[in-house]
């Protein structure tokens, strides 16, 4: 990551990305923000706090998906 872009653009982008990738794969059919950029009191260094659900096809290996 290049410290020429703020920490906020960067966090954004990559929340961007997560949910674009999540959203297509079945074994997270939810998710949601907790924490300060849930409630609106974040700022420009807060932290994702995420939560998902997810499930695997019994006999599957668990594994998050590397794109994200």
């Amino acid at each position: 990551m290049s410290d020429d872009i703020p920490f906020a653009a960067r966090r954004g982008e990559m929340l961007d990305r997560a949910v674009a990738t999540l959203s297509t794969d079945a074994r997270f059919p939810a998710g949601w923000l907790e924490g300060s950029l849930a409630d609106g009191s974040g700022d420009a260094y807060s932290d994702i706090d995420c939560t998902s659900p997810w499930s695997k096809p019994p006999g599957t290996r668990c594994g998050i998906p590397g794109s994200v």
